[in-house]
């Protein structure tokens, strides 16, 4: 899975280590790369558990 790298100014997006092409983008907003990150994910990717997120909270509190 692609992931990223970097702060609230600027941050980078790596391919696995398998990939060609380790770095698919440089000096991004976290914006641009949580977007490229979604780019290359694969056809078939869902979510990482199912439900609505975030969780609904426990009114019994």
């Amino acid at each position: 899975m692609p992931f990223i790298v970097g702060d609230v100014q600027a941050s980078s997006v790596y391919a696995p280590l398998h990939a060609s092409k380790r770095v698919l983008g440089e000096s991004l907003t976290p914006q641009e790369a949580a977007a490229l990150v979604v780019a290359h994910l694969p056809d078939n990717c869902g979510p990482a558990f199912k439900g609505p997120w975030p969780p609904p909270r426990d009114l019994t509190d």
